[in-house]
């Protein structure tokens, strides 16, 4: 009775939409997987009884691969449309959606280098400058999306956190709740920046410590829509050392601290694939609020970020960022000064430097030949293991073209990159495979007649 009432809305709907010529009567997804039907239709842009011109089907089919492959919970993800029936008002189409999912539950094991970048590391080659990080990290739980992530550190950082996140809550699961408690020390610390470099000041005993705890809700109105509030707060201590090195270090002349802070994300994301995008745009912005010791430290910055991403022909691919952030602070505090050279904010041929400041710009542009397609492959090694037996490999190589501005009012004798242009040029070589890991390798040169190679590995696997 059901499928009779369903072919007959179809029917009605494609008699009296005008300019519309396809229908969805049914939409079948892998036997046999963990991931729940409700987790992955709720990444399609299109539902069983949707009637839409044959273009925009294609459209959706092709955002609905986008968006399945985004939540990293599959390896390879296929939509193919199978019509069941014409006639001279509408053609009415069965979606088969094929999956491989991703193995989810992963020991981890990590070497984390602990500089601001793999070029700064490789520079150095400190083999004492590196945190072991050991745990468990399992996605997907319960076939929900949930994400639980458990991890200890060792060595140059030492500490451990435990995370729980990605849990939708309210009636259409539009509402994603996440929490984490983290605790760390460390005997070394950054403490000035000279000669556009960080100074450090190391110890026999801890120098810094903290332990603190965050909780965090998301909002996605859709699928590529997020907003997202983050409340954290943490009890932090310094060594009198740290303090003596550099009575601005943290804005106030104590050894602790109370920390309470306040973050809004907003994100807009229409690119294909979020971790290697070569076509499409993102649109981002944060404001983040952050006070101390019952208000006797103020900070705050707000950031936004703009990237765009364009195919040129069939193998050649355009992209430009645009990183703006402003900040203020009732005292100045040395920890506060991020700017250029920390987090994502880079300009290329500048890895090796930091440009602290309180307000910056950074616009960046490559344009990426596709050297080797996507190409699968089979490793053999574990035959019961498809999910990590069947790595791909994809291949760009790319040219660079970056500028930057960092305002600083309060500048150390030596940093001679603040408040003057910046520009950087360069070639590299970006590898991209599977579970989303992206490594790459170059040469960089900037205005100042530095130069130096480029050294970068992600992944989100870990």
């Amino acid at each position: 009775m059901k499928g009779v009432f369903i072919s007959i809305l179809l029917f009605v709907t494609c008699s009296v939409a005008a300019g519309q010529n396809a229908s969805i009567s049914e939409i079948s997804i892998t036997d046999g997987l963990k991931t729940q039907s409700k987790i992955i239709r709720r990444e399609l842009p299109f539902a069983v009884g949707d009637t839409i011109s044959m273009e925009s089907l294609r459209t959706k089919v092709l955002q609905g691969k986008e968006n399945l492959m985004n939540t990293s919970l599959f390896n390879s993800v296929e939509i193919s449309l199978i019509e069941l029936h014409r006639d001279t008002l509408c053609t009415s189409f069965r979606v088969d959606i094929a999956l491989e999912e991703r193995w989810y539950t992963w020991p981890v094991f990590e070497m984390r280098l602990e500089d601001r970048n793999m070029s700064s590391w490789v520079k150095k080659m400190d083999w004492k400058r590196i945190t072991y990080v050991g745990g468990i990290k399992v996605s997907n739980m319960f076939g929900l999306g949930h994400k639980l992530e458990l991890r200890g550190k060792f060595g140059w950082e030492r500490g451990g956190n435990i995370k729980y996140s990605r849990v939708p809550i309210g009636r259409y699961k539009k509402w994603y709740l996440a929490a984490e408690f983290e605790t760390f020390s460390n005997k070394h610390a950054d403490y000035i920046t000279i000669n556009d470099k960080p100074l450090q000041l190391s110890s026999q005993h801890t120098i810094y410590s903290t332990i603190g705890a965050n909780a965090s809700i998301t909002f996605r109105p859709d699928i590529r829509t997020r907003h997202s509030l983050n409340l954290s707060y943490s009890h932090q201590k310094i060594d009198n050392t740290l303090l003596e090195a550099n009575k601005e270090y943290w804005g106030n002349g104590g050894l602790k601290r109370d920390v309470t802070a306040l973050t809004y994300n907003f994100t807009y994301d229409q690119r294909d694939y979020i971790y290697y995008p070569t076509t499409g745009f993102m649109i981002g912005g944060e404001l983040h609020l952050e006070q101390a010791n019952s208000f006797s430290f103020r900070y705050g910055r707000a950031t936004m970020d703009m990237q765009y991403y364009s195919p040129v022909s069939q193998r050649w691919f355009w992209s430009s960022r645009i990183k703006l952030s402003a900040s203020a602070k009732n005292r100045n505090a040395y920890i506060y000064n991020k700017a250029v050279g920390y987090g994502n904010a880079n300009i290329c041929g500048f890895e090796l430097y930091v440009i602290d400041g309180e307000h910056f710009i950074t616009q960046n542009n490559s344009l990426s030949y596709l050297i080797l397609p996507k190409k699968s492959f089979y490793l053999g090694l574990f035959p019961k293991w498809r999910k990590i037996n069947r790595p791909h490999i994809t291949i760009y190589g790319k040219v660079m073209s970056d500028f930057g501005y960092v305002w600083s009012k309060n500048q150390f004798i030596g940093n001679k990159y603040p408040n003057k242009f910046l520009a950087g040029w360069g070639a590299a070589i970006d590898i991209v495979s599977y579970y989303d890991i992206v490594i790459n390798f170059g040469y960089g040169v900037n205005n100042w007649g530095r130069n130096h190679f480029i050294f970068g590995f992600k992944s989100p696997i870990f």
